[in-house]
């Protein structure tokens, strides 16, 4: 059984993409791991065939879920590669400290994206397993798993928002030496031409004088 619908079909010329892409490995390891997930859940014999449905639904969703953000993710790419591609012509008296500048702040940030999505989604299910713990508190019931569970969904989610921070950090400080070099090039630029005309100037003056 395929789970996701990940694969050469799903997405055409992806793989190749992939293969530098930090942001869409990082969302087909998460899918990976939501996989494995599914795999030991089938073979749990402890748990009610009730709540290993509902559980099986959930990481279900938040594959399902993962799969539209890379989905998202690689139609991005398609069409920052189109727009490159037009942009080619403009861009040739643009620095290269400047473009790969940009282009990182650009990246940080759709890291910071999948990262605050990522977050959301965990925080949402911790607090579905918060509301499932004081049920079974509630009926006597032992709940101790799905705590064990929460606290793990709840590291994961604050683990999501640390990189979250770090990934807009990162694109902030991007942004900032791209427009420092911009500054710089354009005083080079000034003090090129300053040069060329007091240049100019002297030679006009110079042939005056001999005149």
């Amino acid at each position: 059984m395929t789970v996701g619908g990940i694969n050469g079909a799903a997405f055409p010329g992806a793989n190749s993409n992939i293969g530098t892409d930090s942001v869409a490995k990082s969302i087909q390891n998460q899918i990976a791991n939501a996989k494995k997930q599914l795999q030991e859940l089938a073979s749990n014999k402890d748990m009610q065939p009730e709540e290993k449905m509902k559980k099986k639904q959930e990481i279900q969703q938040e594959i399902n879920s993962l799969n539209q953000q890379l989905r998202q993710h690689m139609s991005e790419k398609r069409n920052e590669q189109r727009q490159k591609t037009q942009n080619t012509q403009n861009t040739q008296n643009t620095s290269q400290t400047d473009m790969q500048a940009m282009l990182s702040a650009d990246s940080a940030m759709k890291q910071a994206k999948v990262q605050g999505s990522t977050a959301k989604g965990l925080e949402g299910k911790a607090g579905v397993l918060k509301v499932e713990i004081k049920l079974d508190a509630g009926r006597g019931g032992n709940a101790e798993k799905k705590r064990e569970q929460l606290a793990s969904v709840e590291q994961k989610a604050l683990a999501a928002q640390a990189g979250q921070m770090s990934s807009l950090a990162s694109a902030n400080r991007k942004v900032k030496e791209a427009q420092e070099a911009a500054r710089e090039e354009t005083a080079d630029k000034e003090e090129d031409k300053k040069d060329r005309v007091e240049n100019d100037v002297g030679i006009g003056a110079a042939v005056d004088v001999k005149i």
